[in-house]
């Protein structure tokens, strides 16, 4: 017998206070899908702000979002920026679910110019929850922009 995995994409409505009130827009998003996996586009969780303060795991605003995963048994995969063990920040996806939190994936390969982040898979820290290798497994965010050996379009 097969069984089904659905996915969701989702791009919130954005809220110009970012971290203060989108978790719980986040939330909302999650409930009402009705999905397995939902993940949210770019740097939602800081209203597509390159210029955000880091997101801490423990960030206790986020718990809205591991409740509504708890909830609806949803993995929920959030961008936001973080800060590594170096004090070096990085574009990051947040792997959320009942679970708590934590960094999925590090961009690489970003655009030049982008002062924000420093490329790297694990974000510069000792710990990372690879994608893909968790028990339900979840899909990987974006690279970035294209390698500079391949054109736009590759794949």
């Amino acid at each position: 017998m097969a069984t089904s995995l659905t996915i969701a994409v989702a791009r919130p409505r954005r809220v110009a206070s970012g971290i203060a009130a989108n978790p719980a827009i986040h939330a909302d998003v999650i409930r009402t899908t009705g999905a397995r996996v939902v993940v949210f586009l770019g740097l939602s969780l800081t209203s597509f702000r390159l210029d955000a303060q880091p997101v801490a795991e423990t960030n206790r605003r986020l718990n809205t979002i591991v409740r509504a995963c708890a909830q609806t048994g949803t993995e929920a995969l959030v961008g936001a920026p973080v800060q590594g063990e170096s004090g070096r920040e990085y574009i990051a996806m947040l792997a959320i679910d009942a679970d708590g939190i934590a960094v999925a994936y590090c961009k690489v390969n970003l655009s030049p110019g982008t002062s924000h982040s420093v490329p790297g898979r694990y974000c510069g820290r000792s710990r990372a929850r690879p994608v893909g290798v968790r028990p339900r497994g979840v899909p990987g965010s974006c690279q970035g922009s294209p390698r500079p050996s391949r054109p736009a379009s590759a794949p």
